[in-house]
């Protein structure tokens, strides 16, 4: 459910949405809108090592240098891992969907 929120909010805003897979492991979205790309894993609870592993592993592995970003129910404040974004995906949804809010653009 919360990777359908995530898919068609972003088609709203123009993206081109696909799944990906790199290494044997997936990549719940690459979004592209003109040249901009986002690479976005979604998931409910990343509290579980074994949960964050699954989900942080294949965005760590992509080399570029285009934004990667975990969105999961962390009732935390927005956090970086090594380049990677965590966002609370409640609030991530609510300010992405505010006009001229930076996570519109992403």
């Amino acid at each position: 459910m919360y990777e359908n929120i995530v898919c068609l909010g972003r088609m709203r805003r123009g993206y081109e949405v696909c799944a990906g897979k790199l290494y044997q492991k997936e990549v719940d979205f690459i979004a592209v809108r003109g040249g901009e790309k986002v690479y976005i894993q979604v998931s409910d609870d990343i509290s579980p090592r074994e949960t964050f592993g699954r989900e942080y592993g294949p965005l760590l592995k992509i080399k570029d240098a285009y934004p990667k970003m975990i969105l999961a129910n962390t009732r935390h404040e927005t956090y970086d891992c090594a380049g990677i974004k965590i966002h609370n995906l409640p609030d991530w949804l609510l300010l992405s969907d505010k006009p001229g809010s930076e996570r519109e653009r992403v």
